[in-house]
């Protein structure tokens, strides 16, 4: 998981940091943190790829590609 290329994929599709984890009901401070330890449960990437309408390969990009 790349924190930065999410805050990039988040720009590109229209969106804030703050608007997407307030729409997905994620707490900003707690998504830092796991992002941090790389430990960014199942669930909550469900609902960025949901919310910001991800392609399978922006999905990769963001979550899995190093």
């Amino acid at each position: 998981m790349n924190y930065n290329r999410l805050k990039g994929m988040i720009v590109s599709k229209g969106s804030t940091l703050s608007q997407m984890c307030e729409e997905t009901g994620i707490n900003i401070s707690t998504l830092w943190r796991q992002c941090k330890s790389g430990k960014l449960p199942i669930v909550t990437v469900k609902k960025i790829i949901d919310n910001l309408h991800l392609t399978r390969e922006e999905t990769n990009y963001v979550f899995f590609e190093d």
